[in-house]
């Protein structure tokens, strides 16, 4: 039953194809040695009696496992990927990122209703339980977990454990089954628990993306826990333009977003921020860095530090290898399109002192404070 429903999910694409009829990408499973400059793609098992094993799930989920240990693959070879967590920057992963960023980006009712059903499950307190049912649901969903965990070259996406959901879903929904036991204190959880999550997602919607939970205080603190594609994948560009519409007298804005899409195509005309290097780039004056009075509005992974490649309002995409946006974490954002893009106005007086703190003097001969 729980394959049956986890096929539904995919509309039954491709299941049950032979392993061997897969074209894999991934160095573990097209058997190329690790550090290989091949990289066509290829199967490890086409030649071996393990070929022939049906492969009880969508085509789909297991070429996205691939495709993630690839991703896994190539940070590795690159020494690491950098990556942000709990307000921190390192190159290489953390072991608890995916269970505690899971727990941070899932409604927390959910949350709850997982944990209280682990031991109403393990103890045969809730009707019609199964051990073995139970086990089905819980073996996979730990293999993805330990599999994604131990690469830990790369903690960037959340997503990479979102194979893993469905069957925790499933799982969860053993839950409801209290409301046909004798336990009434757990009906009554039950119900203020559904309750509770279909308020925190109706309040939160649309802005399904950049979603945390109560635990973050919501989609305005989740920068505080995670980036990248967690809470920023460019999603609020018809947000900006709707609220540059709203505010003409944000003239000249200038716009870092983060995202393929140039903002031209929407109607909206502007330059990009000025960058700063650390240290200061000898290629420019100082008077060209920024920060610089102005509006601005800025992706939030560009204000956490991400290093980037961004449209520069004029059709074309530049790239800096270095967090060139940081500064604006110095400053408060004076409002927000969606939750993903934050809205600046710097003004003269704060913009001095800023630069003053960064060891930027602008004296008439541009330099460095020492």
């Amino acid at each position: 039953m729980t394959i049956l429903l986890f096929n539904m999910f995919y509309g039954f694409r491709g299941s049950f194809k032979p392993l061997r009829s897969y074209a894999f990408a991934s160095d573990s499973l097209t058997g190329r040695s690790v550090g290989s400059i091949d990289h066509s793609l290829g199967n490890r098992f086409r030649e071996s009696w393990t070929g022939g094993i049906l492969i009880p799930f969508p085509s789909a989920f297991v070429i996205g496992c691939d495709i993630q240990k690839q991703d896994f693959e190539n940070a590795g070879r690159a020494g690491g990927h950098r990556s942000y967590f709990l307000g921190e920057w390192k190159n290489g992963g953390w072991k608890s990122y995916y269970v505690v960023g899971l727990v941070f980006k899932e409604p927390l009712a959910w949350i709850i209703a997982l944990l209280l059903s682990i031991p109403l499950v393990i103890t045969r307190r809730l009707p019609g339980c199964c051990r073995q049912e139970a086990l089905v649901l819980a073996l996979p969903s730990a293999a993805i977990f330990l599999l994604v965990t131990w690469q830990s070259t790369i903690s960037s996406h959340i997503r990479y454990v979102l194979p893993a959901l469905p069957f925790l879903f499933i799982w969860t929904g053993q839950f409801g089954t209290v409301l046909d036991s004798g336990l009434k204190s757990l009906k009554w959880l039950t119900v203020v628990l559904c309750a509770w999550f279909l308020m925190s997602s109706a309040i939160n919607a649309p802005h399904w993306i950049s979603y945390f939970n109560e635990l973050t205080g919501g989609p305005h603190g989740g920068h505080r826990v995670l980036d990248n594609s967690n809470i920023d994948w460019g999603q609020d560009l018809l947000y900006l333009k709707e609220w540059m519409d709203e505010h003409p007298e944000a003239t000249g804005i200038r716009i870092a977003y983060f995202g393929c899409i140039d903002p031209q195509w929407m109607g909206l005309r502007y330059e990009v921020p000025a960058p700063y290097f650390s240290p200061p780039d000898a290629r420019h004056s100082l008077s060209y860095l920024g920060p610089q009075p102005g509006w601005y509005a800025v992706s939030v992974n560009f204000v956490l530090g991400s290093t980037m490649t961004l449209p520069n309002g004029q059709g074309d995409f530049i790239y800096f290898g270095s967090p060139v946006y940081e500064y604006f974490s110095r400053f408060e954002p004076v409002a927000r399109a969606g939750n993903s893009i934050w809205i600046y106005h710097l003004k003269t007086e704060e913009v001095a002192a800023a630069r003053k703190q960064m060891g930027i003097l602008n004296n008439g001969n541009d330099r460095v404070a020492k």
